[in-house]
C-alpha cells in the first residue's frame, strides 16, 4: 500500500507515528503493546522506510487532532462502545464494554466508596479492585482497610493474571450500590 495514499492502514499510520517521535520515545510507547500488536506495528515499521513529509505532516496532523479530542470528550466509555461496536458489531463489543466499564466504575469510584464498599468482603474481591487502581489510590485503599488482610490481599494481588469479566461487574455493582448509599 502507498504511504502517498489516504487509505494508509491502522498499523502503517502508527508505525509513521513512531518514527516521527524517534527510537526513544517509540520504545516507551511499543512497550505497552500487546504482543500481537507489536508484531503488527514491527512489521509496518520494517515496511515503513520513508515517509514523504507532506504524508508525516498529514497524520501527524491526524494525531494531534485525535489527540486534542480525547479533551473533547473524544474518549471514554461511550467512545470506546461505539468503536467496539464498528470494529466487531454489538454482540462482540458486549462483552468487552461489560468488562471496560466495570473497571471504569472501580477505577474513578471515590477511595471512602470503595474503602466503605469493600469492608467486608473477600480478600480476593479486594484484591481484584486493587489490581485495577493507579499505585496511588492502591495505596490509600490498602492502607485504610484492615491491618490484618493487607498481606493477604497482597499476596493475591501479586498473583492476579486476568479477573474474570463477571468478577469485575459484581464489584462496580457492589461499588454503584455503596455510592448511592445501599
Amino acid at each position: 500500500m502507498s504511504l502517498e495514499s489516504n487509505n494508509i492502514s491502522g498499523a502503517r499510520k502508527a508505525a509513521v507515528i513512531l518514527a516521527i517521535l524517534g527510537e526513544d520515545l517509540a520504545a516507551q510507547v511499543v512497550r505497552h503493546l500487546a504482543p500481537d500488536e507489536m508484531g503488527l506495528v514491527g512489521a509496518a515499521l520494517v515496511r515503513t522506510q520513508t515517509v514523504p513529509s507532506d504524508v508525516a505532516a498529514r497524520l501527524a496532523g491526524e494525531f494531534v487532532a485525535a489527540v486534542g479530542r480525547l479533551g473533547e470528550g473524544g474518549g471514554g466509555v461511550e467512545f470506546a462502545r461505539g468503536v467496539l461496536t464498528r470494529a466487531v458489531g454489538a454482540a462482540g463489543a458486549g462483552g468487552v464494554m461489560d468488562r471496560l466499564e466495570a473497571i471504569d466504575v472501580i477505577t474513578r469510584a471515590p477511595i471512602d466508596t470503595l474503602v466503605e464498599a469493600l469492608k467486608g468482603e473477600h480478600p480476593q474481591a479486594i484484591a481484584v479492585v486493587i489490581s485495577q487502581l493507579d499505585a496511588p489510590r492502591a495505596s490509600i485503599v490498602l492502607e485504610a482497610l484492615d491491618p490484618g488482610l493487607r498481606q493477604d490481599i497482597r499476596s493475591r494481588v501479586a498473583n492476579i493474571s486476568n479477573p474474570s469479566t463477571a468478577a469485575l461487574c459484581d464489584i462496580a455493582a457492589l461499588i454503584n450500590k455503596t455510592e448511592k448509599g445501599g
